[in-house]
């Protein structure tokens, strides 16, 4: 995609440690996003909404695995509301 030019939207829970790895690509952005807290994909969306860019292309590809037992702050399992919701209330 960002070979053809176009724009490539990285969300990220830790942008800062994510930089790195993708400072070299052009036509990246990156995005603050934490799928085990609403409010983070609520700012996420709003922020790509208010931008008024069409979307194009949504490739949904995080997942955790083996993770130690937490709870989201809506109470569901941190790997089940990671792996199958992202999604706020």
């Amino acid at each position: 995609m960002v070979l053809e030019r176009r724009r490539v939207i990285i969300p990220a829970r830790t942008p800062e440690k994510t930089q790195a790895s993708v400072s070299s690509i052009p036509g990246v952005e990156l995005e603050s996003l934490d799928l085990l807290d609403p409010s983070s994909i609520d700012a996420f969306a709003q922020r790509f909404l208010n931008s008024n860019r069409p979307l194009h292309i949504l490739v949904d590809s995080a997942g955790i695995m083996a993770s130690p037992l937490a709870r989201d702050n809506r109470g569901y399992k941190s790997q089940f509301a990671t792996n199958h919701l992202g999604i706020s209330n």
